[in-house]
Formats: C-alpha cells, structure tokens, sequence
C-alpha cells in the first residue's frame, strides 16, 4: 500500500468551521437522497403514491434551500451538490443517487473528527444516518455550532485517514483476485496473499483489529471470505471515508475531485 505523503498537500488541513460546514451540507444531500430514493425509485410505488409524496416533501425542499443560503452554506456546496439540489423532487437519476449513498459515512467521518462521534463504526457497518443528522443542528440556526466546532488532534486524524486507505486498499485488492490481476503481468491472487498479510499485521499492531487468518475481518470472517454484496458494502464505506479524510487532511479542496489513491 501506498500512503499519501503529507508533502502532496494541495493545503493545510481543513479547519473545524470547515468540517462542520461541510458536514452541514451532507446532512442535507443525506435528505435529499432519501427523498428521491422514496419518491422516485420505489418500484412498488403507484403514480399517485409518488405525486403524494412529493407533495409532501415539496415543503422541506422549499425550506432547505433558503436555509444554506442563510447560513451561509450555499457557497460551500460542491459544483455537483448545488446543480443536484436545484433539480425538481424526483429529478434524480438511479446513477445519481448511487453516488449519495456514502454521504452518512462521509459525514460520519466529520462529526468524529469534531469529537461529536466517539468512535467510527467498524468497516463492515455503514455509518447510521440518523446518528448523523442528530449530531448536525440541520434545518436550524447553525452558526453557533459551526464557529464553535472544534476537531480531534491531527495525529488521530491521520491515522485514521491511513487505515480508511488501507480499508479501500483491501477492496480493490479482492477486485484484482477475482479479475485473476488483469493486467499485471504474470500475476496471480496467490501473489497478493503476502502483502494483504503484512497490512494485516501492521492494522492489527495499531489496535485497528483483530486479523482473522492473516487477514482483515469482516462480517465475523475473513476478507478473503466476503460474498458480493458485502464487498459492495465494505467497499463504499471505504471509499467514502477516505474521501472525508483525505479531504480533511488538506489532499484536495474540492470535494468533487478529492484523490483516492491507494
């Protein structure tokens, strides 16, 4: 595995005001993906239940737009954030709402590094997102809470940051053995088993876990073990926690091009 070193720094680290705003605007994409996910693409809905419900959240719609431009959130949206919340309710494509489902992650990763969470769930459990948006004074007066955010040490945020990459590392590493290492020549899954054991060791020296069978656990097995769809599951929260890290780190400042190299 390769880490990102701290001298590819596009800046300093993100503030704490910067995380809490940032997680701000998560809370509310965590909103909007669960209305479009209710009104837009629940087979089972009939065309009048879904004209009923957006009915319904025609309303919240209306206020939470007003509400990031008074708390001065509207600004720190991304590009991608802004131009997905203008859209009418239902205007969501299936694509569109894939890339929000790791936003709790993304936002639960935030609320840790402001000492609002004690701990991240495991990588094998997705970051709750009630949990997330009872942590955020959402649709409420928010300036108090943003100037007076403060973050955990740096030192537990890049550690942190280093065992998200590992996490992801893991994933892309079982879609090279089940590809049988396309394009590496001459390689085979047996080759990767070394390396996965030694990153193994070095997460298990940090207390990060227990390794089961030289490798990382998951779902009370080892990795190696996963099926599909808990793969598909470990790999998102991976990806979106590390995208919150290396943001917060300072590794880009654009939230919509934030490297994820592992």
């Amino acid at each position: 595995m390769r880490v990102l070193s701290r001298s590819r720094r596009l800046a300093a680290p993100v503030s704490a005001a910067g995380a809490a705003e940032r997680a701000l605007c998560l809370a509310v994409m965590i909103l909007r993906t669960e209305f479009e996910m209710v009104a837009s693409l629940d087979v089972t809905l009939t065309p009048a239940q879904r004209e009923a419900i957006a009915d319904r959240l025609t309303g919240p719609r209306a206020y939470y737009l007003p509400w990031l431009r008074s708390e001065g959130l509207w600004e720190r949206l991304s590009k991608a954030e802004e131009s997905q919340l203008m859209l009418e309710l239902g205007g969501w494509s299936r694509q569109t709402c894939a890339a929000h489902f790791g936003d709790a992650d993304a936002a639960g990763v935030l609320i840790w590094a402001l000492g609002l969470l004690d701990q991240l769930p495991a990588y094998d459990t997705a970051t709750d997102e009630g949990t997330v948006l009872a942590a955020l004074p959402v649709l409420r007066p928010a300036r108090v809470f943003i100037e007076q955010a403060r973050s955990r040490p740096e030192p537990e945020i890049l550690q942190a940051r280093e065992q998200a990459q590992a996490w992801l590392w893991r994933a892309r590493m079982t879609m090279l053995q089940r590809d049988g290492m396309a394009g590496v020549p001459g390689g085979s899954s047996r080759d990767l088993r070394p390396s996965i054991a030694a990153h193994a060791r070095e997460l298990e020296a940090q207390g990060a876990f227990t390794a089961i069978n030289r490798d990382f656990p998951a779902f009370g097995k080892t990795y190696a073990a996963l099926s599909d769809g808990e793969w598909s599951l470990m790999h998102q929260i991976a990806y979106s926690r590390l995208r919150a890290l290396n943001w917060l780190c300072g590794f880009a400042s654009d939230w919509d091009a934030v490297p994820l190299e592992t």
